[in-house]
């Protein structure tokens, strides 16, 4: 494969995995908490299933699906995880929009 080909298809990869961690209102609820600071998985889990009516397990597949969207990093303290909004975490976003001409070059962080 044409390492321009194998490119192009790794960013669109990586744009799918974004706009669908985005695409969540629970996922988003999520962003909206972690604005505040980095929290707990398990307060994480608990607001996520009391909110939207969802089994932890299901929260804890949004939290993932978050954090390989690249939106949160994980913070490991002993046994417990910790979620915070990733360094960064709007840049492909504002990318996403500048390659398409809906934002500037300025305001997506260039």
């Amino acid at each position: 494969m044409e390492p321009e080909l194998e490119a192009q298809l790794l960013t669109q990869e990586r744009d799918t995995r974004l706009w669908a961690a985005l695409s969540h209102p629970a996922r988003r609820a999520v962003l909206e908490w972690l604005d505040v600071g980095p929290a707990a998985a398990t307060d994480l889990a608990g607001s996520i299933s009391a909110r939207f009516g969802v089994r932890r397990s299901r929260a804890s597949q949004h939290l993932r699906a978050l954090a390989a969207a690249g939106l949160v990093r994980v913070i490991h303290d002993g046994s417990e995880r910790w979620y915070a909004i990733a360094d960064d975490a709007a840049l492909p976003v504002a990318r996403w929009l500048r390659d398409r001409g809906l934002i500037s070059e300025r305001a997506a962080g260039r």
